[in-house]
């Protein structure tokens, strides 16, 4: 009903208060409900019933994703020995060939993009 003042328990406040923390702490249920002193069914129990009335819970079925911050300027980028040269080929102007061609390729024949069987298309390196 527009316009209605519906009054909430403490304890309903109480665990909107807990599951607004529970959706921006980024930790998984079993850690923050031991941090809360709660069980972990009373967390679920209370999710559900308060997922009902409001949107004060995250959707469920979907996964949290988080940003991870860029890795430091002197963390050396790890290269596998030999990725310098494959076969022969640029990598790079071999990487250029394939996302170029794979699109209009038959499924069955990516094995025509292995650095050995395209090599005569791509410049040396």
């Amino acid at each position: 009903m527009y316009g209605m003042v519906v009054k909430q328990s403490r304890k309903e406040v109480e665990w909107r208060r807990r599951l607004a923390r529970f959706a921006t702490c980024g930790q998984q249920i079993k850690p923050f409900c031991h941090l809360e002193l709660v069980s972990e069914a009373t967390f679920y129990r209370w999710r559900k019933q308060l997922g009902k009335t409001s949107d004060a819970t995250p959707a469920t079925g979907f996964i949290d994703a988080r940003v991870m911050p860029p890795a430091p300027a002197q963390m050396p980028l790890v290269e596998p020995a030999g990725a310098g040269k494959l076969n022969g080929v640029d990598p790079e102007a071999w990487l250029c060939h394939v996302l170029t061609h794979i699109a209009d390729h038959p499924v069955n024949r990516v094995d025509d993009f292995l650095p050995w069987n395209c090599a005569a298309q791509i410049p040396s390196a």
